[in-house]
């Protein structure tokens, strides 16, 4: 049941589900690379060592995720901290989508440029 919960959101998120308002995770950046979805989504859930993290398929759609959390410490409550989604273009390409649910003022903020790290990483 948790599972099939945390796909949901995943797939709303990424757009499958409309929901009225804005985005509370607004498109940081997309990029495509030569990797497979499967094996791209299963990188960036295992290259994922500084969050805890939440990871969802939707095979029929060619729909990976990865919901990022991060740990609770001190006075600090756990919360989502983004996610990827990645979509099948074909059978060995993927596009590549990171939404921040930290918001930053003026530029690009840390997780945006460790998660384009990851991904790069993955694609070799």
């Amino acid at each position: 049941m948790h599972r099939s919960l945390s796909l949901i959101g995943l797939l709303s998120i990424a757009g499958c589900t409309g929901a009225a308002g804005p985005d509370p995770n607004p498109l940081v950046w997309t990029a495509t690379y030569p990797k497979p979805y499967q094996e791209m989504t299963y990188c960036l859930n295992a290259a994922s060592t500084d969050y805890r993290t939440v990871l969802a398929f939707d095979a029929q759609r060619g729909i990976g995720g990865v919901e990022l959390i991060t740990p609770a410490s001190g006075f600090a409550k756990s919360g989502k901290a983004g996610e990827f989604d990645v979509r099948r273009i074909t059978d060995q390409t993927s596009q590549v989508t990171f939404r921040s649910a930290i918001r930053t003022v003026g530029g690009s903020s840390t997780i945006e440029d460790w998660a384009r790290r990851q991904a790069e990483s993955c694609a070799q």
